[in-house]
């Protein structure tokens, strides 16, 4: 695994599971088979392929009880939780990551709590709860600081993906400074191990927080070095959440080409087996906003549609729903929608921002209702929060209405 042969390690993995079922169940066997199950695991995750995962987890807590080791049944809490969260199933997956990092912390353990908080970011992202996400985000990145290049869970180094959720989190509510500290710390941890599935997972992160802002040019270089990781080393389970923001910032550097093979990349219906809503709703929406930039509107409204229908499950992404929303009413304005048609939409996306604190949506919001022909002081109340977190060209799509 640490030498990104994942396929190989799936293989070794299961003759070690074999092997281990045929000698006595003492501690040090029974140890070995919890932990296996782990490995194993993570490798069948990163490789995109959940089918074996729920049972073999079944499989560890059933191991780790007869043990009676309390250390790895926090990890089967952790490892059940993000069973359930690659199944777009966030409620329980926050409440096993919750439990664990309880008896973690209960036990002082530093690092199964850092490692809880990661379940807990993942979760809380998914949930469009990003100010749970950016605490449990710069939490849990502090508490694995030690072992950042070191600790391997879930696949790969697990500060780094902390880090790279974090981030996220962080630029979802306008915290960019933050947002690209904690994420490029988590990068460059992760391009220090050359560990391909670390750098793929880090690279969302900062990429995230840079394109939102603005900062394309920054923006593209981790963005295509962790799609490069993907393609080399067949890590799917990342390959929506690149691609999907590297074709936005191709868009925005002009180069078209390379933005329609991003798309076709994220868009793969066999690039995972995971569930779409949790893998495909905000690729759809930086998709969307490709076509928008690259003035490709029809297109533009059925992907931000199909960002509507992923994060609408059961448990939906509150937080993509409402770029989904944006998207659509940028569509309708685009064609020349006014009134009623456009007000309404944007007028939820607007209460969606206030209450989940996501000042660069608000941002995007406040600059359509300028370019709606909105009164003079709504475009100077966008211009000023635009300029305040320092996304330079929105402001400057601002300045150009002339209002």
């Amino acid at each position: 695994m640490a030498m990104n042969a994942n396929r190989g390690a799936v293989e070794a993995f299961d003759h070690v599971a074999e092997a281990l079922g045929h000698l006595p169940r003492s501690p040090e066997n029974l140890r070995d088979a919890v932990d296996c199950r782990f490995e194993l695991r993570d490798a069948l995750f990163v490789l995109g392929e959940p089918a074996r995962i729920l049972a073999l987890m079944e499989e560890a807590r059933e191991l780790a009880g007869e043990l009676d080791d309390r250390r790895r049944l926090v990890e089967v809490l952790l490892y059940q939780s993000g069973s359930h969260w690659a199944f777009a199933r966030n409620r329980p997956a926050m409440a096993l990551a919750r439990e664990a990092l309880s008896l973690a912390e209960a036990a002082d353990d530093d690092e199964l709590s850092g490692v809880a908080h990661y379940r807990i970011a993942s979760a809380a992202l998914m949930m469009g709860d990003y100010r749970t996400a950016a605490d449990s985000g710069l939490a849990g990145a502090e508490l694995l600081r030690p072992v950042a290049g070191d600790l391997m869970r879930f696949g790969g180094l697990v500060q780094t993906f902390v880090g790279s959720f974090g981030a996220v989190a962080l630029a979802e509510l306008g915290r960019f400074d933050e947002a690209v500290t904690l994420g490029r710390a988590a990068f460059d941890t992760a391009l220090a191990a050359k560990h391909a599935y670390s750098i793929s997972v880090s690279c969302f992160g900062i990429g995230h927080a840079l394109a939102l802002r603005g900062d394309f040019e920054d923006a593209i270089r981790p963005l295509e070095e962790g799609l490069r990781q993907i393609e080399i080393h067949s890590v799917a389970a990342a390959m929506p959440w690149v691609a999907g923001r590297v074709a936005y910032v191709y868009a925005r550097l002009g180069r078209l080409e390379d933005m329609a093979a991003a798309m076709d990349m994220a868009l793969d219906p066999g690039a995972s087996e995971f569930a779409p809503s949790m893998m495909h709703a905000f690729a759809f929406v930086w998709l969307a906003r490709a076509a928008l930039v690259a003035g490709r509107v029809d297109e533009a409204r059925e992907l931000a549609a199909n960002a509507r229908s992923q994060g609408g499950t059961a448990e939906p992404d509150e937080g993509v729903l409402a770029w989904a929303e944006w998207a659509l009413v940028e569509c309708a304005r685009r064609e020349g929608g006014q009134g009623a048609e456009v007000a309404g939409p944007l007028d939820g996306v607007s209460r969606a921002a206030e209450a989940r604190g996501m000042r660069p949506l608000r941002a995007h919001v406040l600059a359509t209702r300028a370019a709606l022909g909105a009164k003079p002081p709504i475009a100077a109340e966008a211009l000023e929060l635009a300029n305040a977190l320092g996304m330079t060209p929105l402001a400057e799509e601002i300045r150009d209405l002339g209002l």
